[in-house]
């Protein structure tokens, strides 16, 4: 397989990905209206059921902490990403992160 044609595979793969996110969110949407009509966060039918949870996290930012707080107490992650977009192409549209209601 040659370069520009697995580029290509990657770039199609990663619009692929983009629409299936899209649909993704449209029935995470119609389940938490669902949800919603009937005040519950629980639903099941015959051979699927689906649960809503409710999560939180807690984060710091650099800037609001003292600098020896920081220091001493973050943790840093590394990993690779890989961007890819048509030559000529200015930036590629990304669909919108789903914000939760709650």
């Amino acid at each position: 397989m040659g370069l520009e044609h697995l580029l290509e595979e990657f770039y199609h793969a990663k619009d692929r990905l983009r629409e299936l996110e899209d649909i993704i969110n449209e029935y995470k949407d119609k389940i938490e209206n669902e949800m919603d009509s009937q005040r519950t966060e629980y639903l099941e039918s015959d051979n699927y059921y689906v649960e809503r949870r409710k999560m939180s996290s807690e984060t710091l930012k650099k800037s609001d902490c003292p600098k020896e707080v920081w220091s001493q107490y973050a943790t840093r992650h590394s990993y690779t990403g890989l961007y890819i977009k048509k030559k000529g192409e200015k930036r590629r549209s990304r669909s919108p992160r789903r914000r939760s209601r709650r």
